[in-house]
Formats: C-alpha cells, sequence, structure tokens
C-alpha cells in the first residue's frame, strides 16, 4: 500500500502531562506514517487542559474530551484519603477513555465509506520515534501490538497459583491494531468482561496481556519504534534539545532519582497538574 493510501487514527488518551512540551514531534512522527491521520483526544478534569485543543491547530482533531474523574463510585481507592473514581484506575482508564471516544472514531469510518488501516492507542505523554531508520510495518488483521515485554511480578490474590511468581507483562503505552481490534480490547472496561474482580487482579500490563489472550487475538511486538513516558524535567532541557527526540527521551531516566520537592517544583514551573503524578502506582513516574 502507497503512504499516501494509508489512513491512521491515534487514540491519545490519559492525563495530559508533557504533551506541551513534545507535541510537535509527536505529529512529525504521526504525520509521516501516512496520508490520512486524524486525532483522537480523551483526558481527565484532574489534568490542566489549558491550551491543549489549542495545539491541534491545522491537524485533524475528529474528538476533544475532558472526562470527570469521579464519574462513578470508586471500586477502589489510591490513597486512604482520596476515594476516586471507578475508571480512573491504570486499568480501566484507558479502555474506559477508549470506549468515549469509539462513537467518534465509528462515524469518522463510516463517513470515509472505510476502516482505518491502524489505530494507535497511546497517551498524551508517549514520545515515539522511527528506530535505526527502520521501515514501519503495521499490524495484520487479529493482531495487537505493542513495543516489547518485560517481566514483572504477579500481583494477585494470595490464593492465586500466580501470585508472588514472575510473570509476562506488556508495555501498554503505546499499542497498534485494527480498527477491529481495537473495538474488542476497549470492552475490558466493562464489569461484565473483567478477567478479576477489583483490586484482585495481576497487574494492568500483566491483565492486559491476558485480555488479548481472552480475545483470542495475537500478541507481537515491534522493532520500529521506539517510545518513552516524558517527564516535566524535560521542560527545563536547553532550547537546542527541543526538537531532538533522543536527547528528551533519554531525559525521562532522570526523572524517578529526583527528590519529591524539586518534582512539585517543575510541575509547578511549567504548568502540569500535581494530580497527573501522585494519583498513580508507577514507582518511575510518582510524585
Amino acid at each position: 500500500m502507497k503512504k499516501e493510501d494509508i489512513r491512521i487514527a491515534v487514540m491519545l488518551r490519559g492525563h495530559v502531562r508533557t504533551w506541551h512540551y513534545i507535541y510537535p514531534l509527536v505529529f512529525d512522527f504521526y504525520d509521516n506514517l501516512g496520508g490520512t491521520v486524524d486525532y483522537y483526544f480523551c483526558t481527565w478534569d484532574t489534568s490542566n487542559t489549558k491550551g491543549v485543543k489549542e495545539t491541534f491547530k491545522g491537524k485533524n482533531l475528529i474528538s476533544f474530551q475532558i472526562l470527570p474523574h469521579d464519574f462513578e463510585p470508586p471500586a477502589r481507592h489510591l490513597k486512604d484519603t482520596d476515594m476516586l473514581g471507578k475508571y480512573y484506575t491504570s486499568m480501566l482508564g484507558p479502555p474506559y477513555m477508549n470506549k468515549m471516544m469509539e462513537p467518534y472514531l465509528d462515524a469518522k469510518e463510516k463517513e470515509m465509506g472505510k476502516f482505518y488501516d491502524v489505530v494507535f492507542d497511546t497517551r498524551p505523554d508517549i514520545l515515539p520515534a522511527i528506530k535505526n531508520e527502520l521501515t514501519p510495518i503495521f499490524p495484520e488483521l487479529n493482531a495487537v501490538v505493542v513495543t516489547g515485554l518485560e517481566v514483572h511480578t504477579n500481583l494477585t490474590i494470595p490464593s492465586h497459583p500466580k501470585s508472588g511468581k514472575k510473570d509476562i507483562a506488556v508495555q501498554d503505552w503505546l499499542m497498534m491494531m485494527k480498527s477491529k481490534e481495537f473495538r474488542k480490547m476497549t470492552t475490558r472496561y466493562d464489569s461484565d468482561n473483567w478477567l478479576y474482580k477489583a483490586s484482585e487482579g495481576p497487574g494492568c500490563q500483566i491483565e492486559y496481556r491476558e485480555y488479548v489472550t481472552a480475545q483470542e487475538l495475537k500478541l507481537c511486538t515491534n522493532d520500529w519504534i521506539q517510545a518513552q513516558m516524558i517527564r516535566p524535567n524535560c521542560f527545563a532541557l536547553d532550547w537546542i534539545y527541543r526538537n531532538k527526540a533522543d536527547a528528551i527521551q533519554v531525559s525521562a531516566m532522570e526523572w524517578a532519582p529526583l527528590e519529591k520537592e524539586e518534582k512539585i517544583r517543575l510541575c509547578e514551573r511549567y504548568g502540569v497538574a500535581l494530580s497527573d503524578y501522585t494519583d498513580t502506582h508507577s514507582a518511575t513516574c510518582k510524585i
């Protein structure tokens, strides 16, 4: 298929975080992959959304949504003093947001009279880049493509046979698939489709892999995308690195060791909502 004939949907969902810094490079990456690139954006009302919609000027922004984090009572809470919404979790938040964007994707495909050739399921703080000038390869039918696999400790309840053991997890911050497969993966937000009861799962990155299998899809890895979570310390980079994806990606590694006070200072200095980095369990992300 010719590049100009490729139709791409980019589903950006989650906290705004470092979008304001990386969005030009994010657009460069996706816009150079196909002839038609449509963007869908969905975030939480806890994020700083000022000016976000304006960053899409000149782009095909199909939908822009800000969802209430406490839309439904919580299935669990992250802090004893801070009750959060049912879908405001690392496991349910992504598919819930994707489900909210799905009607707009349906309408766009109906308007085009064709399905997208590839759907990217990713986040506003993820900076992708092509590795070593490799040729992009898009997913086949019945496949979910991730950027890599990791080994995590299975966190299921003690009575589960895999509890406490090492298990295979996916890198769940940038996935590729066809439209049909994207719709299948969004169904995991619904409690009728949960593989585990709330708070009893093995961890969202392990559970994502298990859900791919439950949907009778193939889990694949790709070798041409380098995708990195970018942290607020990127804003402090010298201006000469502003358009250098590799330098920005390397800077992300310097976030976790920073003192809590410095992380707070950076967020406040550059207008990043503190809740974007407090409402998470991730040790490499959390303030």
